[in-house]
């Protein structure tokens, strides 16, 4: 049935993923999860970010797709490119405009102002340029970014064989950075951007 408001959506699709989930795992011998060429239309609201150069709705809305594909732990590809996306005809298919870059620069307005003149042809910029845990030494609980307070929260579970191994979490440099954790030593590689985490526990 139909959901309304940001909260309720998000409840909706996190019970979808979850059953989603729930079948590859109880019917299909506890097979991995893997949705397939997920995104945001960036045309939504017929062009008006196009116009305005306000990509704050698209956002809002390709964060809280990720975010969900995150919390439910399940691996994701995120349809990012096509190379002769522009505002008129979108991926030059059937209209649609799902792709991260586009030839025709946003306008440096609303939500595209924080983003650095490199980036220029990123749209939403913001939802999708977010920290990952690339390795986990454990069982990743939980996974989730907080986007309005640029917070990275990974919770894998803990093991004396765990701590022989690092976790490693990827965070571009145009975000602040700032750690905290227990029980973990970190080592920072750059210009990649890279943690390393080795637990503290004792094997």
């Amino acid at each position: 049935r139909p959901a309304f408001g940001y909260t309720a959506v998000r409840r909706t699709h996190m019970k979808q993923l979850a059953g989603i989930k729930g079948y590859g795992s109880e019917q299909m011998n506890n097979a991995p999860t893997l949705i397939g060429e997920t995104g945001i239309p960036f045309n939504m609201h017929g062009g008006k970010a196009f116009r305005s150069g306000d990509f704050s709705a698209q956002v809002g809305a390709l964060d809280n797709t990720i975010s969900c594909l995150e919390a439910s732990l399940v691996s994701f590809t995120l349809w990012c490119y096509t190379s002769d996306n522009c505002n008129g005809y979108g991926d030059q298919w059937n209209l649609e405009d799902l792709s991260l870059i586009s030839m025709h620069k946003p306008i440096r307005s609303g939500a595209q102002l924080s983003v650095p003149e490199r980036d220029s042809c990123a749209r939403a910029v913001q939802a999708f340029a977010r920290p990952y845990a690339a390795r986990i030494a454990g069982t990743p609980l939980k996974s989730e970014f907080i986007l309005d307070r640029v917070e990275f929260v990974s919770d894998p579970t803990k093991s004396n064989e765990a701590a022989m191994h690092p976790t490693e979490v990827f965070v571009l440099q145009l975000l602040p950075q700032r750690l905290l954790s227990r029980d973990v030593r970190w080592t920072i590689l750059r210009p990649v951007a890279l943690w390393l985490g080795h637990s503290e526990l004792s094997a």
